[in-house]
């Protein structure tokens, strides 16, 4: 048996003495150079309307306009919900349409869900936030998607594409 009395002599250890030797001194002229700050200033001013939102669905319209779902005093509490828009570069707020969930919207358009308080049958309304139209489902084997379509979509599919059995990436 070979004893072994430093780094230098042993095969194995040698070459991984080196590299943890070179990875601290890599570090170390990482950190002392001076790495500059990854943060940046956004050009984006920040701002809060002060508006209770019901629900954590929130979207952008368009460049100015933000829909989200709260009560018709603006604060939390009972009663019926609206859909909200706030223009951003005005300040307003305006109440919309009565409605219990914002399902999803872009491009001035919204998809949003009603409840009647009597029947409690849910209905489904689609298109420009001005006037939205009643979109039910077009059949029992449909799905809302609200990721990609931001519309009723076959059930098993992403988006416009069929999904197949076994799905692998």
């Amino acid at each position: 048996m070979k004893t072994v009395r430093s780094v230098t002599d042993c095969k194995v250890l040698k070459p991984c003495a080196m590299f943890l030797v070179l990875s601290c001194l890599l570090l170390s002229a990482f950190i002392l150079s001076g790495c500059k700050k990854l943060e940046s200033v956004s050009p984006y001013k920040v701002v809060d309307s002060g508006i209770w939102s019901a629900n954590d669905e929130t979207v952008w319209l368009d460049s100015e306009r933000v829909v989200f779902v709260s009560t018709k005093t603006l604060t939390p509490g009972p009663g019926p919900r609206f859909l909200t828009v706030w223009n951003t570069s005005t300040g307003r707020v305006e109440l919309s349409h009565q409605a219990t969930g914002l399902i999803c919207g872009r491009d001035g358009q919204v998809f949003f869900a009603t409840k009647d308080d009597v029947t409690g049958k849910r209905s489904h309304y689609r298109g420009p936030i001005e006037n939205p139209q009643e979109h039910p489902a077009p059949g029992p084997d449909m799905h809302l998607d609200d990721t990609f379509d931001c519309d009723w979509v076959p059930k098993n599919t992403c988006g416009q594409y069929p999904l197949e059995f076994p799905y692998t990436l």
